[in-house]
């Protein structure tokens, strides 16, 4: 089984709580990784975006799960499905603190959701069959051992430890 214990990444995610069970599980009990869910961190007082800002600035790797929750309209009329307000938001910033060429983002997403345009082109895991999927558990390890096999590793300054780090780097998955 293999391990990525420098690699502690946030979990964006929408409503869909059963697929971001099953990848938080395969992360924690098949890949060994102590990693952040926001609505499973005391608040302390905090206001939601100060939770976040606090709690994204301990990772070096955000796994953005792409689901259908949300059901929207063109001004035509046409319906669209998308991911929730949140997670899209999350996404740009995590794209904007990691850079995108970094690899420290990872996509994983589940058919019938609408991408906008600005993301056409960006690559992702397509997990479409479910994270009990063995080729999706497989593609998820191959890019994590990409990262992990990144030369250039910097320390995580909020937990400075010697088991965390930034990474920087290029992670491809299937194209949009």
């Amino acid at each position: 089984m293999p391990s990525y214990p420098f690699l502690k990444p946030f979990i964006v995610h929408g409503h869909d709580h059963d697929f971001r069970d099953a990848v938080v599980s395969h992360l924690k009990d098949e890949l060994g990784m102590d990693r952040v869910v926001l609505d499973g961190v005391a608040s302390a007082g905090r206001t939601v975006i100060e939770k976040f800002e606090e709690e994204s600035s301990k990772c070096n790797l955000a796994i953005v799960l792409l689901t259908p929750d949300d059901e929207g309209r063109t001004s035509h009329g046409d319906k669209y499905l998308t991911a929730r307000p949140n997670v899209w938001i999350e996404l740009g910033f995590f794209i904007a603190s990691f850079g995108r060429k970094s690899g420290r983002t990872l996509l994983i997403y589940k058919k019938g959701l609408d991408i906008p345009t600005d993301l056409a082109g960006v690559l992702y895991l397509d997990a479409t069959t479910g994270f009990g999927d063995p080729d999706v558990s497989k593609r998820l390890e191959v890019e994590l051992n990409a990262l992990s096999a990144t030369p250039t590793l910097l320390p995580v300054p909020a937990l400075a430890s010697s088991n965390d780090y930034f990474i920087s780097g290029t992670v491809s998955l299937a194209p949009i």
